[in-house]
């Protein structure tokens, strides 16, 4: 008889079953426990016809991570996934290092896959890794979408970004790579307190006797993850209502100055993105500052200017 599946496998099941048959399904393994189960799973759970293409980014921050890179080839040999090794090679001399890190593995995964004809990349994120994100977008007192913590899907330039695990622990899977004999690397950075990420991880330990742990911050990320949506449905609503594109200049009814608060802000956040070209929200304060100037003299908020005129407000791009 056989066994029903993990949560782990369950999550996988779910991932190929919205793919539909011969899909594509990239895999960005850095060698990590988390992202290896990925890796694992995925070559037991995916279909017949499923194309399985692995990735790793060595991004030549550390010594070690030849040999993780190397481990990552190894098991994708046994599971006869293809497998590529991409190299970061202009880190920047100051600033935030792992942001910029980030960003240019999302980069060059998304150009290897799209290269590929690959529009879907799996991601090894779990519970644990939502929880986290929750404390340190709570520490920046972030509001509804920053505590929704990462979704289990977006798109970026063409490629679905893709979080099946965000519902399975860290444990478990450690727990199924052991019992299926794989190893994985575990980097030396998780353990050093100058990453925020690291001093969140500890406080969610020390939250513990407070009964908050990280299945009931995953679950919360959740919710309101479900209330962003409802917020943006209403802007998408009032967007449709109130603003009218000509080739590139928005005409926008004044009466959206009295929206709810939350959706006004949203609203002028879309448009300011939109006009803009940016991929995030600027600052909530600054935010404010510009919409406040709407019905008076007007300002520009990342080369976006916004004024008056003829009983209306003009949002346009300044060049």
């Amino acid at each position: 008889m056989t066994a029903p599946p993990g949560a782990a496998e369950a999550a996988l099941d779910r991932l190929f079953a919205g793919m539909g048959r011969g899909a594509a399904l990239g895999l960005a393994v850095s060698g990590g426990g988390d992202s290896m189960a990925l890796m694992a799973l995925a070559a037991e759970r995916a279909p017949p016809g499923t194309r399985l293409q692995a990735v790793t980014v060595d991004h030549r921050l550390r010594p070690e991570a030849v040999a993780e890179a190397q481990l990552v080839a190894q098991l994708a040999a046994r599971l006869s996934i293809d497998h590529t090794i991409l190299t970061w090679d202009n880190p920047p001399a100051r600033g935030n290092l792992q942001a910029a890190a980030r960003a240019a593995r999302m980069r060059l995964i998304g150009d290897w896959a799209r290269a590929r004809g690959i529009f879907s990349v799996g991601l090894g994120h779990t519970r644990d890794d939502q929880a986290e994100t929750v404390l340190l977008r709570l520490a920046r007192g972030s509001g509804v979408d920053g505590l929704a913590g990462m979704a289990p899907e977006r798109e970026v330039a063409g490629v679905r970004w893709l979080r099946p695990f965000l519902d399975v622990s860290r444990q478990d899977l450690r727990a199924a790579l052991s019992a299926r004999g794989i190893a994985w690397a575990e980097d030396p950075s998780n353990r050093d307190a100058r990453f925020h990420r690291v001093r969140a991880r500890r406080a969610l330990a020390a939250l513990a006797p407070l009964g908050i742990d990280a299945a009931g911050l995953a679950a919360t990320a959740k919710r309101l993850q479900r209330a962003r949506d409802a917020l943006e449905g209403q802007t998408s609503d009032a967007l449709n209502e109130l603003a009218q594109d000509e080739r590139g200049t928005v005409l926008l009814s004044p009466s959206a100055l009295n929206l709810l608060p939350e959706i006004r802000d949203r609203l002028f956040a879309h448009l300011l993105l939109a006009l803009a070209g940016a991929a995030h929200r600027p600052r909530l304060a600054a935010l404010h500052r510009w919409i406040n100037a709407a019905s008076t003299t007007g300002g520009t908020l990342a080369g976006v200017r916004l004024r008056p005129e003829g009983g209306q407000l003009r949002l346009f791009r300044e060049y």
